[in-house]
């Protein structure tokens, strides 16, 4: 069965045709690294985790990218004002970040660069925007010169006129002269004696934060590009529709991404999540005994929690009630989705618990049957088929039967 999936690009489902059906080429933006993730940012990398995963399952080879952005304005002031180098600072985020992917059961990628670690690919592509007239230097500092690429706005269907009124305060982190609001920077020059800054052919300085994926996904996959570009809605615009500029920008003649898929927000308890409404949680908030128990005591979170965390529960739960909605439509994340989630799994646990009793056949078994069915034609599978509605299972039943 053909398998089609939605472009943000296009707007629309389209017939998923990977360049190489042995290798299909993913990138996901992954964590910038001054803190510990938040549970909005667990909806992305759970998403990818079930496109990969449903790939794989359909016979798919995978060559997945997730990068570590370890160089920004946020990481540079924190590192300084501790004393510590870029290094030292972000690595136990680092950590942090891979065991929380543990935690929440999502698989392993084949590549995870830093992006300290494509500095001289991103002054490379920085040299090759500036000889086709996309950029221009200003007091060390090198802008994209946003009139000189007239695609851009196709993906976030925004026009390049009405930037500022679309963009709302999102330009004012760049903190740099510019000839024009609506450019961007490609190369920052230390705004301050001892910044951590490498060497250009401009002058020392550190790569803008829309540069450092459009470079990572070149020094994975070279002038190939990728198949499939995915990250939270929040990401289209500016940054993806920026990286498009740049990489389309210093090398019109090569692909770079042929289907871009985006989830959509997450809610918690129906408002967006934000420190001052109290309903911003990271993930291991939820996770670790010692952090919940704040939570419970300032009557932001249940006591149940507390057993859940035990009794080992809230992972699994935390993963299913953030695989419950379909990626393209808001996902509200509710303590009372939580107790729903665990009833849930306990129900299909309950199934193959069952079926090993009544039946005598093995796990692996119930497994091959299950995937039989799903890929028998079953309505909606094939067709943008990351929809816990379109299938009797719920993506996590995937956990039980591996």
């Amino acid at each position: 069965m053909s398998l089609s999936i939605f472009n943000s690009l296009s707007g629309k489902k389209e017939p998923f045709e990977p360049a190489d059906p042995s290798r299909v080429k993913i990138y996901n933006c992954g964590p910038t690294v001054y803190n510990y993730n938040h549970i909005g940012n667990f909806r992305a990398y759970i998403f990818v985790d079930q496109l990969r995963r449903y790939l794989h399952f359909r016979g798919y080879g995978l060559d997945h990218t997730s990068n570590i952005t370890d160089v920004d304005d946020k990481i540079i002031e924190n590192s300084i004002r501790e004393g510590k180098s870029i290094q030292e600072f972000t690595q136990p985020f680092v950590d942090g970040f891979l065991e929380d992917l543990k935690t929440l059961r999502i698989q392993n990628v084949e590549h995870r660069p830093k992006a300290t670690e494509s500095i001289d690919t991103m002054v490379n592509m920085i040299g090759d925007l500036e000889k086709r007239g996309h950029t221009y230097v200003v007091n060390g500092n090198i802008y994209f010169k946003l009139k000189s690429f007239p695609e851009y706005g196709k993906l976030s269907r925004i026009d390049p006129q009405q930037l500022m009124a679309a963009a709302g305060g999102r330009f004012e982190a760049d903190e740099y002269t510019k000839e024009d609001v609506r450019d961007f920077a490609l190369w920052k020059a230390p705004a301050k004696k001892g910044e951590p800054a490498w060497p250009s052919p401009w002058g020392e300085g550190r790569p803008g934060w829309h540069l450092e994926c459009s470079a990572m996904i070149r020094s994975v996959y070279g002038p190939d590009g990728i198949d499939i570009h995915t990250g939270g809605i929040d990401l289209l615009f500016p940054h993806h529709e920026n990286e498009i500029a740049q990489s389309r920008g210093a090398y019109p003649k090569e692909n770079f991404v042929r289907y871009w898929m985006h989830n959509e927000h997450l809610l918690v308890e129906g408002k967006k999540m934000s420190k001052s409404q109290g309903n911003f949680f990271m993930l291991r908030d939820l996770t670790e005994a010692s952090r919940a128990q704040d939570l419970v005591d300032k009557k932001i979170a249940p006591k149940w929690i507390l057993d859940y965390i035990a009794d080992g529960w809230m992972p699994i739960c935390i993963r299913y009630l953030l695989s419950a909605t379909h990626y393209r439509n808001k996902l509200n994340f509710t303590f009372d989705g939580i107790k729903a989630a665990r009833t849930s799994i306990e129900r299909l646990q309950q199934v193959v618990d069952s079926l090993l009793e009544t039946t005598g056949i093995s796990e692996e078994q119930i497994a091959l049957e299950l995937q039989k069915r799903r890929a028998s034609g079953r309505p909606g599978h094939g067709s943008d088929s990351l929809l816990p509605e379109s299938s009797p299972f719920r993506p996590e039943l995937d956990e039980f039967i591996e």
